[in-house]
């Protein structure tokens, strides 16, 4: 005898509730520096900058909750290393493919040499940075070339904690040349302190960055889904509006504090070794990212 639709409803009722809902998604950790604008960096002890606004985004078209975190990059790298979090804003190496899972990239970011206007104009590669004292930013690796010519004596590199303090060492005479990102550097010619001082003609550095996780924690999956959110964000032309609204905030943050504003974080995060980007192949002990010349060679664990 067939039931009555009366009678199947209890039965429908409590099958429902004795299946268990579907989980919700779980909280993901994500980093970034705390003072690498425009790129990533703190205001108003909020997460600010074009990769926050990329990876919140993207993670609210997942449907994937999302916790970011400013931190001085050190900090991020060993949340990275442990497994606790993600990163965001991390160059590609060969050492680190063998233990980070990389999404496709957010930004390319493209490093300019700055130098007296004579010299930039004959600086068209990494040799011709040969003999000269170069100022970087303290634990950044700027890409296999430049590293492998710093390990093998060619390159004099003096990191320091910001690009304004090499501009500052530049203009003093202490340096001789200065490689930085091209927003940053930008933004110190704008601020008129500079005078004499000129990029070279093209980038000599053209890197992606990118959103990290370890491999054993096994966030494959949700790099597949990031990348597809990005590529939506791009068909949209969601994401050439949060690049041009970033740069165009970079500008003009740039204009109106002049050459200190070169971070967002306070003096002690400045201070704090900014281990953005590891390096290719050298595997020295994480964390060891003081000394002069091989600052820019330490391992993946050390660095951005």
């Amino acid at each position: 005898m067939a039931r009555s639709p009366r009678t199947l409803l209890p039965a429908l009722v409590l099958a429902a509730l004795a299946w268990p809902a579907p989980a919700a998604r779980a909280q993901e950790s994500v980093g970034i520096d705390i003072a690498n604008a425009p790129f990533m960096y703190q205001r108003d002890g909020e997460a600010a900058g074009l990769y926050p606004a990329l990876l919140r985004a993207a993670f609210a078209r997942m449907g994937q909750p999302l916790t970011l975190q400013a931190l001085p990059w050190g900090r991020v790298v060993a949340a990275l290393e442990t497994g606790r979090a993600g990163a965001a804003g991390m160059y590609k190496t060969t050492e680190r493919l063998r233990r980070f899972d990389f999404s496709e990239p957010l930004f390319v970011e493209q490093l300019y040499v700055y130098a007296p206007a004579a010299r930039a104009a004959g600086i068209r590669s990494v040799s011709d940075l040969k003999g000269l004292r170069i100022g970087v930013l303290r634990g950044w690796n700027y890409g296999d070339a430049f590293d492998t010519a710093l390990r093998a004596g060619e390159l004099h590199a003096e990191p320091a904690a910001s690009d304004v303090y090499n501009f500052r060492k530049l203009s003093a005479g202490r340096l001789d040349a200065v490689l930085a990102v091209e927003q940053s550097g930008s933004a110190q010619l704008r601020s008129g302190a500079f005078p004499g001082v000129a990029p070279t003609a093209a980038p000599l550095l053209a890197l992606p960055a990118h959103l990290v996780f370890l491999k054993n924690t096994g966030r494959q999956a949700l790099l597949r889904r990031f990348n597809l959110a990005l590529q939506e964000l791009k068909a949209s032309g969601d994401y050439r509006r949060m690049v041009d609204d970033a740069l165009a905030e970079s500008r003009r943050l740039g204009r109106a504090a002049g050459p200190a504003a070169d971070t967002a974080a306070p003096p002690a995060a400045r201070d704090t070794p900014r281990i953005r980007h590891a390096a290719a192949s050298a595997a020295p002990q994480a964390g060891d990212v003081r000394r002069p010349r091989a600052v820019l060679s330490d391992a993946a664990s050390a660095a951005r």
